[in-house]
C-alpha cells in the first residue's frame, strides 16, 4: 500500500512537470511562429523600400544627366515661351550674415 502511494505521487509529480514543460514548448512554438511572420513582413517592407530607392536613384540619374540638362537649356534658349524672366547679374543681391 505504501509503495503504491509513493508510486502514484511520483507519477503525478512527473506528469505535472511534463505538462509544464510541454506547455512551455507549445507557447515557445507559438512565439517563434509569430516572430517568423513578423520577420517576413519586415523583410518584405525592406525589399519594397530598396526597390523604391533603386527607382528614385534611376530617376535622379536620368533627371540630372548632363545630356538631358543641356538639351533643356538649349530648348529654353531657342524658345522663350517659358514666361520666366531671365536673371541678370544686377538682379542678384548678396546678403551677408550679421555678427
Amino acid at each position: 500500500m505504501r509503495l503504491n502511494r509513493r508510486f502514484f505521487i511520483s507519477v503525478c509529480c512527473l506528469s505535472a512537470v511534463l505538462m509544464i514543460v510541454l506547455t512551455g514548448l507549445y507557447i515557445g512554438s507559438l512565439a517563434v511562429h509569430y516572430e517568423e511572420g513578423r520577420i517576413k513582413r519586415v523583410m518584405a517592407e525592406i525589399a519594397q523600400e530598396q526597390q523604391k530607392q533603386r527607382e528614385l536613384s534611376a530617376e535622379w540619374s536620368y533627371l540630372n544627366s548632363p545630356q538631358r540638362l543641356k538639351a533643356l537649356v538649349d530648348m529654353a534658349e531657342e524658345s522663350d515661351d517659358t514666361g520666366l524672366d531671365h536673371v541678370h547679374k544686377t538682379s542678384v543681391l548678396t546678403i551677408e550674415r550679421g555678427q
